[in-house]
């Protein structure tokens, strides 16, 4: 079993949003029923296979509410989900990805 606890990250420093509304409140917590964690997802282009994962809110992209979490907002209202992929092998990567471009699929391990 991998452990998900990297010893060094990249220097990327994404400019995040912190917005404590009520309505972005509403969304993230909507789109995590949809995406809830260690839900195991594929890439539809690529065929990756990967698990939604909580990130730290260092590592957010877009619009969140600032507490640890794996749903963000995109500039145009799109939907971005933590992902760790190929979580078994030797080097998995953690990106955020489009929620449109991933689908559910069945736990491969």
């Amino acid at each position: 079993m991998t452990y998900d606890m990297p010893t060094r990250q990249m220097e990327y420093r994404p400019s995040a949003v912190i917005d404590t509304s009520q309505t972005t409140k509403t969304l993230l917590e909507h789109f995590a029923t949809v995406w809830p964690e260690y839900q195991p997802v594929q890439h539809k282009a690529l065929g990756y296979y990967g698990v939604v994962r909580d990130d730290v809110p260092a590592n957010f992209l877009y619009r969140f509410d600032g507490r640890p979490g794996r749903i963000c907002i995109g500039p145009e209202g799109e939907v971005w989900v933590s992902v760790v992929w190929e979580p078994a092998s030797t080097f998995p990567v953690r990106a955020w990805v489009a929620a449109d471009l991933l689908k559910p699929v069945a736990r491969r391990y």
